[in-house]
């Protein structure tokens, strides 16, 4: 689901999608990637607030990385977490959870 609200100067996009658990094939996983990637291409412009909500199933470690990642994950960093830095690097996008102290319970 994709919502374009207009801006005088720029316009937001919020996005929210479903990425699949961990029940499903790594394939699976980058076909949905792939999706949300020509999405954000095809509907959205450079100038555009883009937000992408969701639960990504994934994990990431702490320690801050790039300008993309913050100080604040988990101990370590899963396969789907290191797939989620790169998405969040290549499209120039920020975990803003990322940038908050965690619950670890």
């Amino acid at each position: 689901m994709m919502l374009r609200l207009k801006g005088k100067s720029v316009d937001v996009v919020i996005m929210q999608v479903y990425m699949p658990t961990t029940e499903y094939k790594d394939e699976e996983v980058n076909t949905t990637y792939e999706r949300i990637e020509e999405l954000l291409d095809k509907e959205t412009k450079g100038k555009d607030y883009t937000l992408v909500m969701k639960d990504w199933n994934a994990v990431i470690e702490e320690g801050k990385e790039d300008v993309f990642l913050g100080h604040y994950g988990l101990v370590h960093r899963n396969d789907r977490g290191e797939n989620l830095v790169e998405f969040c690097k290549r499209r120039q996008m920020y975990m803003t959870n990322s940038w908050f102290t965690q619950d670890r319970r």
